[in-house]
């Protein structure tokens, strides 16, 4: 009697705790809905804590992996950090899920076989309201993941340790033990004591050994129960079983939001062995139905890119959807560095190799950042920051905020030697257009050298075909020695008393001022010092 008394009181606790729990998620789910409806208005994020966007790399890699595909055009490590792309992401991800983030980054580094933003969908996000509340609703409740490597599921992926049938007597032992209470009360609670704590430390080691995957095959079948709420045609025969267990998917994560119904249950999963049970069988059913998955995760993935960049859209002060060329060109007016507060625009036709001079702090290397950027976001956002971007579509790569490296014992000239030769070598190889961006040329040797060298560089790149060549100097000699190769663009200063001003703008023609001497005057050096340099200028 007194064990029936027990159970019915359990009973009504877990009922109460049950319905709590439901309430508390109703009200977390009013609460994200109207939330959302907020966004666009102040054109903010979802989720204001993002995680660095190196969390988000997996798609990138596994993709590169595995996929048979030309990556020729990817946006390599040192250019990446060379234009700050990874700035750049953190300003443009409005993305409410972790595979948009991963997306993102991967349509930034231009991988392969990417699907273009949708132009049609973009301009519907910008116009329907009730359609972009809907379909962010949804992507709001699938949210982000700390960790992220769903995409390894669109390949062949094993376990670290197989599925073994026995532990399903293991799950089934506290309720034979119940049974076993008419037979021996005593037998019967050492063996749903044993059968739960045998559970619980078997789930907790699986979880460990596993790892992340545990963690990204729960996020995985939510993108599949997304993708299926939010167009039918995701509601595949191969995966829909797997929907229908979507109420047993809350994992670690989201018992961290102190839901005591959430963490009760858990706490339940553990001791029956449940997650150990629906990993393997989530694992067999996507290794059986990778197409479905992969069709899944970029329906669900690009809708929230096309989203993020909607909404990066709205924040900027103008934009140009880039115009694709035949000629070897870049035609762009009103050009501007998207990280730059309160940024100058230019004009540039990029129709031969430049060479641009000027002073120092003029804008020369923030410009060919700009030109940099605006090449890779129209590559892979269909984006530029300018009011017109004409060009023929191919790689950026760089040689510019060069550093030592104290780790590989290189110097400050064998580290830019080796950023060039990585140039050179994909001028030799690289099949296509090839945009190179190169600040400041060999400054880490001696004049001489610096300017012999950086002469025959720049002329052997002016020879190659498919090569749009951008590099900068202050070696006013290369102006006069490759008077005949490139053309010639400079940024200069404006001194006044004791300021200067800088205006930003790109003028044709090699720079025919300086700032060195005179900064010296400006910064306070001792009077021997400025007219010492000044009159060995002067002789």
């Amino acid at each position: 009697m007194i064990v029936i008394q027990t159970l019915y009181l359990f009973a009504i606790v877990l009922v109460l705790i049950l319905l709590l729990s439901t309430g508390l998620k109703i009200y977390e789910i009013y609460k994200i809905r109207k939330h959302v409806k907020t966004l666009w208005d102040r054109k903010v994020s979802f989720s204001g804590n993002k995680l660095p966007f190196v969390h988000y790399h997996n798609y990138f890699v596994n993709i590169m992996e595995n996929e048979d595909t030309d990556d020729r055009n990817v946006v390599d490590d040192e250019t990446w950090s060379d234009l700050d792309l990874g700035q750049l992401i953190e300003k443009i991800n409005y993305t409410f899920t972790t595979i948009g983030d991963e997306l993102l980054y991967a349509s930034l580094r231009n991988a392969p076989e990417q699907v273009a933003v949708d132009e049609e969908q973009i301009g519907k996000i910008q116009k329907e309201p009730a359609f972009r509340e809907k379909f962010s609703y949804r992507l709001a409740m699938l949210g982000k993941s700390k960790n992220s490597n769903t995409s390894k599921f669109m390949y062949e992926f094993e376990p670290e340790q197989k599925y073994n049938p026995l532990y399903i007597l293991l799950s089934l032992s506290p309720f034979i033990g119940v049974l076993l209470f008419f037979v021996d009360p005593f037998l019967s609670i050492m063996t749903v004591l044993g059968g739960f704590g045998a559970n619980a430390y078997l789930s907790q080691k699986h979880k460990n050994t596993t790892g992340f995957d545990y963690t990204d095959i729960f996020y995985a079948i939510n993108i599949i129960v997304t993708a299926g709420r939010l167009d039918a045609r995701y509601n595949s025969k191969g995966l829909r079983r797997l929907s229908f267990l979507s109420p047993l998917f809350v994992n670690d994560d989201s018992a961290g939001e102190m839901n005591i119904g959430i963490q009760v249950f858990s706490a339940m999963k553990l001791m029956f062995m449940i997650d150990y049970h629906l990993y393997h069988l989530i694992l067999k059913s996507l290794n059986k139905n990778h197409s479905l998955y992969k069709e899944s995760w970029h329906y669900v993935a690009e809708l929230d890119l096309n989203y993020s960049v909607a909404m990066w859209r709205e924040t900027l002060p103008y934009y140009a959807i880039p115009e694709m060329e035949n000629s070897a060109c870049i035609n762009t007016e009103d050009l501007y560095h998207p990280l730059v507060n309160d940024p100058v625009e230019n004009d540039l036709r990029f129709d031969q190799d430049i060479l641009l001079t000027g002073s120092n702090a003029a804008g020369k290397s923030t410009f060919m950042k700009a030109l940099g950027i605006n090449v890779a976001i129209s590559n892979g956002l269909n984006t530029s920051t300018s009011s017109l971007f004409k060009y023929k579509p191919g790689k950026v790569i760089s040689s510019m905020d060069i550093t030592d490296s104290v780790i590989e014992g290189d110097s400050y000239f064998i580290s830019e030697i080796k950023s060039l030769k990585r140039i050179i070598e994909e001028v030799e190889h690289f099949d296509g257009n090839l945009y190179c961006l190169i600040d400041e040329i060999f400054k880490g040797t001696n004049t001489i050298e610096r300017v012999a060298a950086a002469e025959t560089v720049l002329r052997y790149l002016n020879d190659k075909n498919d090569v749009f060549l951008i590099a900068a100097t202050h070696d006013m000699e290369l102006t006069e020695l490759l008077k005949d190769e490139l053309a010639f663009y400079h940024f200069r200063e404006h001194l006044t008393g004791d300021d200067i001003y800088f205006d930003y703008k790109i003028r044709e023609g090699a720079a025919s001022t300086s700032n060195a001497i005179e900064l010296l005057r400006l910064y306070k050096f001792p009077e021997e010092v400025y007219e010492g340099a000044k009159s060995k200028i002067s002789n």
